[in-house]
């Protein structure tokens, strides 16, 4: 593997055409990642719009807004710092890194040396988002839970290592090549299919293939009505564990999950999850209330329905965990409600204990949600959000040195994911917490990056800043905090809002946001100004 060039928090490797922020792997459409050499290559002068056009679509008649398109990925990847847009004059690589000059060119037939990442101990393997055949495009999402349902089946399997549903899902719509997808994620196999729906009558296909050579391991189709989905997902599971591990006894593979009863409210639950998702990785409060509302319609229909259930615990949780639930009490109660039923339908899973133990967290429970989280860890070691929660938990609790393996772990099952800031971010509170706050604020910026619309990690930047001591850093990045999320700055700063189970962390914690608002303008800061003052006046 070549040595990469290496642009402060952003490393690229231009023979292997991989990308790395922050340390997780990116995907870039090929004329992106031209575009990203030629401006690596030449940012020493700022590059025309003209030049720009004609070495990267050479040859090729495009419209202008080409660029524009290309441009705004770049951005989205690498942060809005990395390239300089100068008004009538041109684009600009503007990362601090290798001395200009240094070509990048590389080769389209050069191989690809080692896997991008170190293949696992085990079976590891990757289901790649099923193509949708349908003329009934509202009927998609169907498509995509099978996606979703079939990865989520294989995670419970402790033989085999799977790739989390977020990092397969940046393969949707894209034509890819099997080995390269193997290459970028580090696994063996790739399961590839599609669903056909006619009516009332369904299609299943889906092929396993071994990356390295190329040959179909197993291959197989699977008709029926809808109403036998959940049926034929089974089989599928049951194939592919069949196939790639040996040894897999029969109740291994056996669904454990209480199936939904009612295809249409899986249906709605399925856009309610995804809702939920969204108002995450966007911090709106506003998807979260019409994910509950999606999934209440769902559970009217069957109240079994496991998938509206976690939809309305992750909306849930969200609103109390960013200080934005008008009413905490009931919300509280809402969705400890929905984390039970969760355990109640399948005790088996680690879904429902991952809330709860969140859930109790949230509460105060310090000690209690722990026991749940690491309860969830034995159920489910793969599960990646049971993962990035248990870092948090173990954090949250006074154990930060504990908690950098399962973030390290969440990243390695999933490392193309979309919501890569998240254990981040929490990698950079185990290092404030350890007073590491160099390194905080390094890993929080990255997640800045990321997610420059997220509150956390402008708030870690903030804290972090003081205590190196930079305030007119820390007043920067409060500022964007306050921005992004005052009610949770707000709850931060109250005692309601402590999180961590040792006392000198959440003072310490407090009186740095503390500090940094007390740089602010007061008529910016408005009514949170008193009890700064207050709680910066405290001793840690």
């Amino acid at each position: 593997m070549s040595e990469p060039l290496v642009f402060e928090h952003v490393q690229v490797f231009p023979l292997e055409r991989r990308l790395l922020v922050g340390g997780v792997a990116q995907v870039l459409g090929t004329r992106a990642f031209d575009l990203l050499l030629y401006l690596i290559e030449h940012r020493d002068r700022v590059l025309p719009k003209s030049e720009l056009m004609d070495k990267v679509w050479s040859g090729v008649v495009v419209e202008d807004n080409n660029l524009t398109v290309q441009m705004s990925a770049l951005r989205k990847v690498l942060g809005n710092g990395a390239i300089t847009n100068l008004a009538r004059q041109g684009y600009r690589f503007t990362l601090m890194g290798p001395t200009p000059g240094v070509s990048v060119a590389s080769s389209a037939n050069e191989p690809l040396e080692t896997p991008g990442l170190p293949l696992p101990d085990k079976p590891s393997l990757v289901i790649l988002p099923f193509l949708h055949f349908s003329t009934d495009m509202a009927q998609a999402h169907l498509t995509d839970g099978i996606t979703e349902d079939i990865t989520t089946e294989l995670s419970r399997f402790r033989s085999l290592f799977v790739i989390s549903r977020n990092s397969a899902f940046t393969y949707k719509g894209r034509h890819v090549n099997v080995r390269d997808v193997a290459h970028e994620l580090g696994v063996q196999y790739v399961v590839e299919g599609s669903v056909r729906l006619a009516g009332p009558q369904m299609r299943v296909t889906a092929q396993l293939v071994e990356a390295a050579s190329g040959g179909h391991v197993w291959a197989d189709k699977f008709d029926g009505p809808l109403e036998d989905l959940f049926t034929i997902q089974d089989e599928v599971v049951r194939c592919i564990s069949v196939a790639v591990a040996q040894g897999v006894q029969s109740h291994e593979y056996r669904s454990l999950r209480q199936h939904p009863t009612s295809i249409s409210a899986y249906g709605l639950a399925l856009q309610a999850y995804r809702l939920a998702s969204d108002a995450f990785n966007l911090s709106d409060e506003a998807l979260c209330q019409q994910a509950i509302q999606r999934a209440d319609a769902a559970m009217a229909q069957d109240p079994n329905c496991a998938m509206a259930w976690n939809a309305k615990a992750l909306a849930s949780w969200q609103s109390l965990f960013f200080g934005r639930a008008v009413d905490r009490a009931a919300t509280q109660a809402q969705a400890m409600a929905a984390a039970d039923r969760l355990i109640e339908l399948d005790s088996s899973d680690a879904t429902g204990y991952t809330y709860r133990g969140l859930l109790l967290q949230v509460a105060g429970e310090s000690a209690q949600a722990l026991i749940c989280l690491r309860h969830a860890y034995q159920l489910n070691p793969n599960d990646v959000p049971m993962l990035g929660s248990l870092g948090m938990l173990e954090i949250f609790n006074g154990n930060p040195a504990q908690a950098i393996e399962p973030l390290q772990r969440a990243r390695r099952i999933n490392p193309l994911d979309p919501w890569a800031w998240s254990p981040q971010t929490l990698l950079g509170l185990a290092s404030f917490a350890l007073f590491d706050y160099r390194t905080a604020r390094e890993q929080a910026q990255v997640s800045v990056n990321l997610a420059p619309h997220v509150v956390t990690p402008h708030a870690l930047v903030a804290v972090a800043s003081v205590g190196l001591g930079d305030m007119e850093g820390a007043a920067a990045a409060i500022s964007k905090a306050l921005q992004t999320g005052r009610e949770f700055i707000r709850h931060r700063l109250g005692l309601d809002g402590a999180r961590f189970a040792t006392p000198e962390i959440t003072a310490r914690y407090r009186k740095f946001v503390a500090k940094a608002l007390l740089q602010l303008d007061p008529a910016t800061v408005g009514d949170l100004m008193p009890l700064a003052i207050e709680v910066s006046g405290q001793e840690t």
